[in-house]
């Protein structure tokens, strides 16, 4: 008891000064460690942000880099399926475009959503199987081009023929020379040759008429095609649209890709008549020209 009241009795004695200074410093203590631990989480918490605006800086790029030569590669395929029966099956070359635009659809998915992804390998499946689809067409083309050329080689020997065998009977009547078998067999000569070039025409006149129907067959399965896949690819365009942030519905670019389909199937609809006007206009415009 003695021992408790002299230490009350020493702590009475502490001049106010004293106290006041003890707390002042633990006020300031409590305000310091305060002030510190909101500065660390505010430090924390821009820390955190730095580091997902740089993330998400880094994944705008990438996928801009992506995106952008997927796009482009979509259209260089496209335009490649519309001129195959023009291509050299045996260059690597004509499958080019496919190649490149399997890579761009892989790398899209690799740095795409899951939707996104989920869209382009939808999309890389149909056009894969567009494309294959079209070879075959486009090789019947060719194949008939091919006989025609063939065809056209034949009527040209044979035609030859005829005009070296007509200088032969030629010579024969300005020689005065009298020989009915020497006749006879240049007459037999000719007649072959003439059948045979008149056959080596009509039969690549054939060729080339059928070349023309399926090439028009083929412009029409293109455009039927290429409807097709605009309905595949559209969804992916919208999500990649969006992943870049820009906007677009999906109703808005259904109805800008539904007017230009209607184009190209205007045009494609008027070229059987438009080759029928040429096709007739061609020996009036040779005769002129003679």
């Amino acid at each position: 008891m003695n021992l408790l009241t002299q230490v009350i009795d020493a702590i009475s004695r502490i001049p106010i000064a004293v106290w006041a200074a003890l707390g002042t410093a633990l006020v300031s203590y409590v305000t310091m460690k305060v002030s510190n631990g909101h500065s660390a989480r505010q430090l924390a918490l821009q820390l955190k942000h730095d580091s997902e605006e740089k993330a998400t800086e880094r994944r705008a790029a990438l996928r801009r880099d992506v995106y952008l030569p997927a796009a482009e590669a979509t259209v260089h395929l496209n335009g490649r399926m519309g001129v195959l029966p023009q291509l050299d099956f045996t260059r690597l070359d004509a499958q080019l475009e496919l190649a490149n635009f399997s890579a761009a659809m892989i790398k899209l998915q690799l740095v795409g959503e899951p939707a996104t992804a989920e869209f382009a390998s939808g999309v890389l499946s149909e056009y894969g199987a567009a494309f294959m689809r079209c070879v075959p067409k486009a090789g019947k083309i060719q194949l008939e081009r091919a006989h025609a050329a063939t065809q056209d080689s034949l009527h040209k020997d044979a035609h030859l023929q005829v005009k070296r065998v007509l200088a032969e009977m030629t010579a024969y009547n300005e020689s005065g020379e009298v020989d009915p078998d020497k006749f006879q067999r240049l007459q037999r000569s000719f007649d072959f040759f003439s059948k045979q070039a008149q056959s080596h025409a009509e039969a690549r006149q054939g060729h080339q008429n059928t070349g023309i129907a399926l090439q028009m067959a083929y412009l029409q399965h293109v455009v039927a095609t290429m409807k097709s896949l605009n309905d595949k690819f559209l969804p992916l365009l919208v999500a990649v649209r969006h992943e870049l942030g820009f906007g677009g519905e999906l109703a808005q670019f259904q109805q800008m890709l539904e007017r230009q389909t209607a184009r190209m199937e205007e045009a494609v609809a008027r070229l059987p008549g438009e080759m029928k006007v040429l096709k007739a206009a061609g020996p009036a415009v040779e005769r002129a020209a003679e």
